[in-house]
Order: C-alpha cells, then structure tokens, then sequence
C-alpha cells in the first residue's frame, strides 16, 4: 500500500480497457491476463508512487474492493 499513489476507477468502456484481456494499448497501462474482464463492472488502475508504469485490474466483488480502497484512501475521482 505505500508504493501507491492512488486508485482510479473508471467504468468499462473501449477506451478504459474494457476488452484489454491481457497487455498494454498505450505503453503506460499494464493489465494481467483476465478473460472476464469484458464483464465486469469496473475497471480500477493503479498509479505506483514511483515509476511510471500503471496496473490496470479487475475483480469479482468490485463494490467491496471499492469500500477497502476508499477506506485506505486510496481512491481518486
């Protein structure tokens, strides 16, 4: 948690990866191999303190990761 800056979250469309089932569109956003990602809800990146490199993820319960992450401070709007 203390290597990051913050937690964004967008809704799943074209442009914020939403068929992005593995790799990078825009050399910055790097998203791990996930075949459901077309079908979730969210779409959360993550921009590291250092680096410049951002992690692009989804999960199963997103409106549960979004409580922990808001509670961690972590979210950005």
């Amino acid at each position: 948690m203390d290597q990051i800056k913050k937690i964004e979250v967008f809704a799943p469309t074209l442009g914020s990866g939403k068929y992005r089932i593995h790799g990078t569109g825009d050399f910055r956003t790097w998203f791990p191999c996930d075949v459901k990602r077309p079908s979730r809800d969210r779409i959360f990146v993550i921009t590291q303190k250092k680096g410049w490199v951002r992690i692009g993820f989804t999960v199963e319960q997103s409106n549960l990761a979004l409580l922990i992450f808001e509670k961690l401070g972590l979210i950005i709007d």
